[in-house]
């Protein structure tokens, strides 16, 4: 009966002769599904439908290697411990969707971010570093090319460092699944 109200209100809603017009339910539950408290199972329910599956050409090596990444573990760690957040009591699941989707979100662009700041850094070290290694040849300065050497791998070490700071890090396994057996979606449609 409530789903039959409910309907009949958004049709009259939705009546383009009705410009001015508003039908409110009168039932007892205006409550939607999405509206009820989340359980550890809604959660995941919610994680699930953000992760890929592999498609049948993908070897079981590859997603063997995939979940045995240390890396991996770590990131399937945060999922968990974010998880566990997520179901506790009070939150909806609307609430827990959004909150799912604005983080992977976040955790994408500020990846993106980091990826443009290092790669420009990196081919910045190369083509200074080039035009340095020969200044610095010619002038006997054998510390300053030892020094072009490490300025790639710190940039190597901010963007791991950034991936672990990003806003939304703790999704980073949903992330990282995507972008290794995902359709080149992007995450959260």
């Amino acid at each position: 009966m409530n789903a039959a109200v409910r309907l009949s209100c958004l049709l009259l809603n939705n009546d383009k002769r009705r410009e001015n017009f508003n039908a409110v339910p009168l039932v007892q539950d205006l409550s939607l599904s999405g509206d009820k408290k989340a359980t550890k199972t809604d959660v995941i329910n919610l994680i699930i439908e953000q992760m890929p599956i592999p498609d049948d050409k993908t070897p079981w090596n590859n997603i063997l290697e995939f979940k045995s990444n240390p890396d991996n573990v770590g990131r399937f760690s945060g999922l968990r411990s974010w998880v566990n957040k997520a179901a506790k009591p009070g939150n909806s699941v609307n609430e827990i969707k959004d909150e799912l989707e604005y983080l992977l979100h976040q955790y994408r662009k500020s990846l993106e971010i980091h990826n443009i700041k290092f790669n420009a850094g990196v081919i910045q070290s190369i083509v200074v570093w080039s035009a340095e290694i020969a200044e610095n040849i010619a002038k006997f300065k054998f510390s300053e090319i030892a020094k072009g050497f490490f300025s790639t791998s710190q940039s190597h070490a901010e963007l791991l460092k950034a991936e672990l700071t990003a806003p939304g890090h703790d999704l980073a396994y949903i992330y990282q699944a995507n972008r290794q057996f995902g359709d080149n979606k992007e995450v959260c449609n």
